[in-house]
């Protein structure tokens, strides 16, 4: 297996980042709140132009 330090990608444009990731499969960890706002699915688009299979959890409680 292979763990890597955490890396933060942010601004205009971070979203296509994801699309050059190398891997098989992401999980993605959020609340109900940001899935209904659209923006996993906005990541999940991404994550398929790369070929990256993956899967939602959403049962984290929102962070007030």
């Amino acid at each position: 297996m292979f763990f890597g330090v955490p890396f933060t990608v942010f601004g205009d444009d971070s979203l296509q980042y994801l699309n050059t990731i190398k891997g098989k499969r992401a999980f993605i960890v959020t609340d109900a709140n940001i899935v209904k706002l659209g923006l996993v699915e906005m990541v999940r688009a991404e994550l398929k132009v790369a070929n990256i299979e993956c899967k939602v959890f959403d049962g984290v409680e929102p962070d007030p």
